[in-house]
């Protein structure tokens, strides 16, 4: 009896813990994800989800992306275990990257419809296969005490990873938020729609509140908005006799192109911009400035500091758009966000194919001695102002607010008011 026992726990002993129930687990999980991801991508590249996508080929890259899973989930079954754990892991890693924040973005901006099903299926099953690479990698490592430190090591230099890579991806491709019905004769001033094309022969479109002056300001709003978000700031200037010209960058609102979360391609929309005002018989040669919101802001002091017919800017909530840039910053945070900034900013050119614009520490000395007006929150929002200010000349100013990223307007109104109505009145009005 007592070898009849040994025997059995021996035998129990020998047992294989992967079995080849086990093994078909594995494939067929694979199989199931990686046909929703290649599902996904071919769709995605062929609908785009209705007219609120700008297409950049992705047709090509969703075919060529479809191909290569299921290039590699052809040979799956006959990958060791080490190779089937890496191959779940990277074609996971890329679903989950390419379709979280497109699809999340969307549910925050627009809300949740039927049409994104699709990629929410693909996030899920992108996580499915990050998790199964990383249990499979698991399985073939010789002791756990190393699974105990290499797995959650690896989870968050896949979580690090996967943060610029997915923010690359989004800021590439911001869903487009509805103009609404909302319109400057909501707030009492005539209008005209108008339209214009950039030197790449995207169609932007805006509207005109003419001027009582004969200047104007340009309004350029954040990443992820359009010209309705500046309707307030424009009754504001409009009041002042100021005409008002509010318009998208390429790929927002109702603007032709692609759109570029980071504003790199905003120097090319403004030139046509400056351009239709200079045309405007209501306008007085050289009584053009500008007013950015965030990323708006960064555009126009980029223009300013490379177009001399912009004579004055309000650029409210400039933050860093790049690796350089935050390397500026005071504190060691600069240095830990860098490779971080380096990666989402060197993905963002690969993807939309434009050059990063130079620092922005760099060539704002070259506004002087035209008049700008730095608006800034707290916190590193202010640290990234105070350092531009001291590479600024004459005629830079910095104004912290002490209120949150670009509520300076609402939270402090007539201050708001009282400073940019005098800048602009110095600027654009003065004899």
């Amino acid at each position: 009896m007592a070898s009849t026992v040994a025997t059995t726990t021996t035998a129990q002993r020998e047992q294989p813990l992967v079995t080849a129930r086990t093994v078909g687990n594995v494939e067929a999980l694979f199989a199931s994800c990686a046909a929703v991801l290649v599902f996904h991508l071919v769709l995605d590249g062929f609908l785009r989800m209705g007219p609120e996508w700008s297409p950049r080929g992705e047709l090509m890259m969703g075919l060529i992306s479809a191909s290569v899973i299921v290039a590699l989930g052809l040979q799956y079954p006959r990958y060791p275990r080490a190779a089937q754990g890496g191959v779940s892991l990277l074609i996971g890693l890329f679903g989950f990257v390419h379709a979280t924040p497109l699809y999340l973005g969307h549910l925050v901006k627009l809300g949740f419809s039927p049409a994104e099903l699709p990629g929410l299926a693909s996030i899920v099953a992108g996580l499915a296969l990050v998790l199964l690479g990383i249990a499979l990698l698991a399985s073939v490592l010789p002791h756990w005490s190393l699974r105990v430190v290499l797995v959650p090591v690896g989870i968050v230099v896949l979580a690090w990873l996967s943060f610029p890579l997915s923010a690359s991806v989004y800021i590439t491709n911001i869903p487009r938020v509805p103009l609404g019905d909302e319109t400057p004769a909501d707030y009492g001033l005539a209008y005209e729609d108008v339209t214009f094309e950039n030197s790449d022969g995207d169609t932007l479109s805006g509207w005109y509140v003419p001027s009582q002056n004969g200047a104007a300001i340009i309004i350029v709003h954040g990443s992820g908005g359009n010209r309705a978000g500046g309707l307030e700031r424009a009754a504001m200037l409009a009041d002042h006799g100021y005409g008002v010209l509010l318009f998208e960058l390429r790929g927002f609102g109702e603007s032709d192109g692609e759109p570029v979360g980071l504003g790199w391609t905003g120097v090319e929309d403004v030139a046509p911009a400056i351009d239709y005002l200079e045309g405007r018989p209501d306008i007085v040669e050289g009584r053009i400035g500008g007013l950015g919101i965030s990323m708006g802001g960064e555009v126009l002091l980029e223009v300013e500091a490379t177009d001399p017919r912009l004579q004055a800017v309000v650029a409210d909530g400039v933050e860093v758009r790049a690796a350089e840039e935050l390397l500026e910053l005071p504190g060691s945070f600069s240095w830990i966000g860098a490779p971080t900034y380096f990666i989402n900013t060197s993905m963002v050119a690969l993807l939309s194919g434009q050059d990063q614009p130079p620092p922005l520490h760099e060539i704002i000395g070259d506004i002087a001695p035209r008049p700008l007006l730095l608006v800034s929150a707290p916190g590193e929002e202010a640290n990234w102002n105070r350092r531009l200010l001291e590479s600024a000349g004459p005629g830079t100013e910095l104004w912290e607010t002490g209120v949150g990223h670009t509520t300076s307007f609402s939270v402090l109104q007539e201050e708001f008011e009282s400073r940019v109505i005098a800048l602009f009145d110095e600027a654009l009005l003065a004899p």
